[in-house]
């Protein structure tokens, strides 16, 4: 064992089992259309006060980037950032971007609050 991930025949690039991922994805649908019925957190967007990074990939099936949209808008002062060619996973699918926009945000929220 060299120390490598060993990947079988019915594994992907990720180690994720593509049936798997079929069915997380079913999953997560659901209990998004279940929470949705239960908590109109959309409505309260606009009380949000904290420095936030809406983040998404311009090819998020989960949650549209139209959505992402529409949450950026809904929070005050809110910073969006689109990540090309990514889908859900983007800290996964292309993490130097992932970290230069997520250091870049954190580095300016710590400069507000220092101000």
């Amino acid at each position: 064992v060299d120390g490598r991930l060993r990947l079988s025949a019915t594994t992907d690039q990720y180690g994720c089992r593509r049936s798997c991922a079929a069915q997380a994805r079913s999953t997560h649908g659901r209990i998004r259309r279940d929470l949705s019925r239960q908590h109109a957190a959309s409505a309260r967007l606009g009380d949000i006060r904290a420095n936030t990074l809406v983040l998404v990939g311009d090819k998020d099936k989960s949650t549209k980037p139209e959505e992402s949209f529409r949450i950026w808008r809904s929070i005050p002062g809110a910073s969006l950032a689109v990540i090309p060619g990514c889908s859900h996973g983007v800290h996964i699918e292309n993490p130097g971007a992932f970290n230069r926009v997520v250091g870049d945000f954190l580095l300016e929220a710590n400069s507000k609050e220092s101000a």
